[in-house]
């Protein structure tokens, strides 16, 4: 999968988006954990990341949901359909170990 950055802009009173050469990574130590992270570590509980805190964090606050979008190319090398998802909100439930702070 390829998880791209698309800036938003209006064409004849549509939206329109533009692939901006930039890519995101969401899982691993990437902007998933590091919005964890800025969330104190929830554990055994469900938390939650908008879109536009995600754009916010892959583009340094310089932009919103407003100016870009997160797009994931689902298919990057099949040629014969288009699966592309937006990313909207993140729903995640952290199972761990409050005494020790250990995360699985």
């Amino acid at each position: 999968m390829s998880f791209m950055l698309y800036e938003v802009t209006a064409s004849a009173g549509a939206e329109r988006l533009r692939f901006t050469g930039e890519y995101y990574a969401l899982a691993g130590h990437n902007i998933l954990r590091r919005l964890w992270e800025a969330k104190d570590r929830p554990l055994n509980q469900g938390w939650h990341v908008s879109a536009n805190d995600m754009v916010a964090h892959a583009t340094l606050g310089q932009h919103t949901v407003e100016t870009r979008r997160l797009l994931v190319d689902a298919s990057p090398h099949t040629t014969g359909k288009v699966e592309v998802i937006e990313i909207l909100d993140v729903w995640a439930f952290t199972l761990g170990d409050q005494r020790t702070r250990q995360v699985w």
